[in-house]
């Protein structure tokens, strides 16, 4: 049985977050008026603004939702050439020259990761393949079907462990999205465990099913 992991945030304080800026194709969408869903999807490059809080990057950074993830040169020389699904991409800093330093209550500025970063590189890993879960399999529950954009919003099952990717849909990449949960990255156990083996920061991993036969 080939089991699935999703890839989280860690939410470890003592990393420093960022806010993704951008950027949108198409760039000028509205929300639907149904269901409140925007119509454009982030393309490359990735844009993003630190955070104050922290000026300690980990070998993951989350600047979106779970679907936008940022790593390490360490990260792209492990998984590089020997997983696929995937490509990795440049990220382009941003910071406000007019915003006001943050400092804590004893007026002390609050450590951030300041522009021009001299750190080491980082990468934006864009999945690039995209598979079905086997939604009855599964016991999902189709919540709704937006009449105006015509998405579909699924209602996970109790025990999530239990999700199943369809066969007929998945290509056998090691890591890849699904269309029924795009703001979520999966990956196979051999990725799992090259991440853990390498003890790389700010990441967590939980099973969230399998790959059907």
């Amino acid at each position: 049985m080939n089991d699935i992991y999703q890839l989280r945030h860690e939410y470890d304080e003592r990393y420093a977050r960022a806010t993704r800026l951008g950027t949108w194709f198409p760039d000028d969408a509205e929300l639907c008026q149904e269901c409140g869903a925007s119509n454009s999807s982030r393309v490359r490059p990735l844009v993003i603004e630190w955070e104050p809080g922290s000026d300690v990057i980990g070998d993951f950074t989350w600047p979106g939702l779970l679907d936008d993830i940022i790593v390490s040169q360490g990260v792209r020389e492990s998984l590089e050439g020997r997983f696929s699904g995937f490509e990795f991409g440049p990220v382009i800093m941003n910071q406000d020259p007019k915003s006001q330093k943050s400092s804590t209550a004893k007026g002390r500025e609050k450590p951030r990761v300041r522009l021009p970063y001299k750190g080491p590189a980082l990468w934006d890993l864009w999945v690039t393949s995209w598979c079905h879960f086997d939604v009855f399999a599964s016991g999902m529950v189709m919540e709704k079907e937006c009449q105006t954009c015509h998405r579909k919003f699924f209602k996970p099952p109790d025990n999530e462990e239990i999700l199943i990717i369809d066969p007929r849909t998945w290509n056998g990449t090691h890591i890849f999205k699904t269309y029924e949960y795009p703001a979520c990255v999966f990956c196979v156990e051999e990725v799992k465990l090259e991440i853990e083996k390498n003890r790389f920061t700010n990441i967590s991993l939980s099973r969230h099913g399998h790959i059907g036969t």
